[in-house]
């Protein structure tokens, strides 16, 4: 009768050994799957990061680069209007030349 309990007994435990190891591989393989999610998250962000600073960078340089060609507009549209004042003094000077005659 002891050794038809102890065969019992060691059947139980072989079951429970497999469970175990069958539970601990699936643990195992969860915790994996986690880290790589969690590292593939940290990645992701860092790229996100990454982008937003290379936007924000750009926008920067977009801006500026408005302004200077505001200021070259300003500029083109002021030598503009000295090379018009230029040829009023001209056509000016001209008639008081021939006032002269």
């Amino acid at each position: 009768e002891h050794t038809k309990e102890r065969e019992e007994l060691k059947r139980e435990l072989k079951t429970k050994e497999a469970k175990y190891t069958l539970a601990k591989s699936k643990l195992d393989t969860l915790d994996k799957e986690y880290k790589d999610y969690v590292a593939k998250h940290k990645q992701l962000l860092n790229q996100a990061e990454e982008t937003q600073r290379a936007i924000f960078e750009q926008q920067k340089q977009h801006r500026s680069l408005e302004a200077q060609i505001k200021q070259l507009k300003l500029q083109k549209d002021q030598e503009s209007d000295m090379k018009s004042i230029l040829d009023d003094m001209r056509e000016e000077l001209t008639l008081l030349k021939e006032q002269n005659r």
